[in-house]
């Protein structure tokens, strides 16, 4: 009786175990909670098979304690707006190429917001659905939730991924191979006879403060096959002393798409961060027109337009003229009306009116390195008219044929380019940097330019009466 009881027990240890979340997991995902303040400068990008070319949109994230500052930049062009089906800038709309900044603070129940070129600062209540503590701002794609889950939602921070995976009902399995530890969820008891059911297995290292090195999300099958179905993978590099992911890339094995996020810059617990973020984060002058709807949201104020007087205040007109004005220096308010005047509507990009030679890239015949940038904002320059909102110019569109010859032109320059370039740095690494110099000035101008090479930086014309044919002109 006595062993019986025993061997009950322990089968009901292990399904506890079995139950409960690894403890290597829960760790993993709470690692990226541990701090007190930091900056992520991060790029995202989404790949789809019906898409040639997706933008690499752009951000910026600060935290410190509960607030939490963050800048959607856009991507390399600075456009914010893209057409889902193209992947196309959608421009013309006010402020279609200004980056939006927003802050949240007081214990995460306030939002302020502003667009650069904008002469106004919007003061609202956090969206109830979203005011839960550890949780990410509306449109953040969260950098905290980078290379945990195989797949990027806005929004979700690891503390949301954490609940979620409990709630599902897993059942958990961890082994030791190659010297990381391997997490596996299953939800196999949870899925209808015969039919397949999803398993994800976390690679974590524990040498690098738990880093998820790898992520596979397989369909199980009750013969036991599994049928991978998507992947991800990091790169791990220390920041100010803590590993933390500088690329995750995930793709799907049926090769309809994938996913890349990459940070550009990640810093923690510096002395020179904040330990608190508020409006002036956003960098707003005091006087600044401010509309405060917090109050009016939670029924202890009317909707009010005022000014911002510092510190998360706003203060009515009549106020601000009678008691802030003569108090504040208005050089600040002046340089920003400046600044954004100077943006004016924001609809296009800095470089949309430079002629179409250089597309505002400068020394671009010269330098190899930015024909990209020249042959993607040729495309943009052409291309529009497919994704323009409404009350936008129209242009002339490409085909995706025209845009798939385009890139092809610029491999081609590449691909002859290259031992070119290849001669020229081993001819100066064998001169002196004075023989180098006096060999220079000692060559016609006209030489000076890379001998041989296709440059496509003059124009690309585009004859979209003959069979989408793209040619350059030099």
């Amino acid at each position: 009786m006595h062993t019986l009881l025993l061997l009950m027990c322990a089968t009901l240890a292990c399904g506890d175990a079995k139950s409960a979340m690894p403890d290597s997991l829960s760790r993993a995902f709470a690692q990226r909670m541990r701090f007190q303040t930091a900056l992520f400068e991060y790029e995202f990008r989404a790949f789809c098979s019906n898409v040639s070319r997706r933008p690499k949109l752009r951000y910026e994230a600060r935290f410190a304690g509960t607030d939490v500052y963050w800048a959607e930049l856009g991507d390399e062009e600075g456009v914010l707006s893209h057409d889902t089906t193209t992947g196309l800038p959608i421009l013309g709309p006010r402020y279609a190429c200004t980056p939006d900044r927003a802050v949240r603070c007081n214990d995460g129940k306030d939002e302020w917001s502003i667009r650069d070129g904008e002469l106004v600062v919007h003061a609202h209540p956090t969206p109830t659905r979203i005011l839960v503590r550890g949780r990410a701002p509306e449109r953040l794609l969260d950098p905290r939730s980078a290379g945990l889950y195989p797949i990027a939602f806005s929004e979700t921070s690891p503390d949301d991924w954490l609940q979620e995976l409990q709630q599902k009902g897993y059942e958990w399995s961890e082994k030791r191979a190659d010297g990381a530890i391997e997490v596996s969820g299953s939800l196999e008891k949870q899925a209808a006879k015969g039919e397949p059911f999803r398993v994800i297995v976390w690679r974590i290292d524990p040498e690098k403060n738990d880093a998820i090195l790898e992520i596979r999300v397989y369909a199980g099958h009750s013969d036991g096959r599994r049928e991978l179905l998507e992947q991800m993978k990091a790169d791990h590099e220390q920041f100010d002393g803590r590993w933390w992911p500088s690329r995750c890339m995930t793709k799907s094995e049926s090769g309809t798409g994938y996913e890349e996020f990459t940070f550009t810059r990640v810093e923690f617990d510096r002395k020179e961060h904040p330990g608190k973020l508020g409006p002036d984060a956003l960098g707003i002058p005091p006087g600044l027109n401010a509309i405060d709807r917090i109050h009016h949201a939670s029924g202890t104020g009317p909707l009010k337009m005022g000014r911002y007087i510092g510190d998360g205040q706003i203060v009515s007109v009549d106020d601000w003229h009678e008691n802030y004005k003569n108090m504040h220096d208005s050089t600040a308010l002046t340089e920003f009306v400046a600044r954004a005047q100077a943006i004016g509507r924001g609809a296009y990009p800095k470089w949309w009116s430079a002629g179409e030679d250089t597309l505002g890239v400068e020394n671009v015949s010269r330098t190899p390195d930015l024909w990209e940038i020249y042959v993607r904002r040729w495309i943009i320059r052409h291309n529009y008219g497919i994704a323009r909102a409404q009350g936008a110019a129209t242009a002339q569109s490409l085909t995706p044929a025209q845009v798939d010859a385009a890139w092809a032109i610029l491999k081609d320059c590449r691909k002859r380019a290259s031992p070119i370039l290849l001669r020229m740095n081993k001819d100066s690494a064998q001169a002196s940097p004075d023989a180098s110099r006096d060999k220079e000035r000692a060559r016609p101008p006209q030489q000076c330019r890379m001998e041989n090479t296709s440059q496509p930086t003059r124009r690309i014309l585009i004859d979209t009466r003959k069979n989408s044919r793209v040619s350059l002109v030099h």
